[in-house]
């Protein structure tokens, strides 16, 4: 027989799944929910699977109130749900289901054109660059490291931008790429030269 307090467990759902991700590697998530506040509690089971309510796999994850699930396939996206047991075995009802679409990529975006360390062939030049799992952008272009006297894009949404007042002199152009990668900024720089 349950006592009050893992039958409030059973009906009230108490165990609560929350669904953080953190960049460590392109599939790795990190899963964390709240303890059950019944004595009788012996472990917690994670159940996931690639379908919403269709759970493939179940996890012993003992008294810990967090889990690192790895090793997910990018570009899929995982479903998780935690139930509680007790001493008897009696498993509870399933928390709240939580989804995570492993990245297909991750890190800053990169420059695909032109290729660095190349010649310009005019004073006006389109650079082009992927999107990897970068949310935002900006583009500088300078005579010198991090320089903008050139051109300065501002923080953008889009792939590519065209600058058309490239020097024609044969200096080396310096051109930064910014990004935006889960709130954080980070950047890389490219050299060419010019026409």
């Amino acid at each position: 027989m349950l006592d009050t307090r893992w039958g409030r467990l059973l009906i009230g759902g108490l165990v609560i799944l929350v669904c953080s991700a953190f960049e460590v590697e392109a599939a790795v998530v990190t899963l964390t929910w709240n303890p059950s506040l019944s004595p009788n509690i012996a472990g917690y089971r994670l159940h996931s699977g690639t379908t919403s309510g269709v759970y493939s796999q179940t996890i012993e994850l003992g008294n810990a109130t967090s889990t690192l699930a790895s090793n997910l396939v990018t570009g899929k996206t995982y479903f998780f749900v935690v139930t509680a047991y007790n001493t008897m075995g009696v498993e509870s009802a399933r928390s709240n289901e939580v989804s995570y679409l492993a990245p297909s990529t991750t890190g800053p975006a990169q420059m695909v054109s032109p290729a660095s360390g190349s010649t310009f062939t005019s004073s006006s030049v389109t650079f082009n660059w992927s999107a990897d799992s970068a949310t935002a952008y900006f583009l500088l272009v300078g005579s010198s490291l991090n320089g903008s006297d050139i051109y300065s894009s501002g923080i953008v949404s889009v792939l590519s931008k065209t600058v058309n007042n490239i020097p024609t002199d044969g200096r080396t152009i310096y051109v930064t790429l910014g990004s935006q990668v889960n709130g954080s900024w980070t950047y890389k720089n490219y050299t060419y030269k010019a026409f």
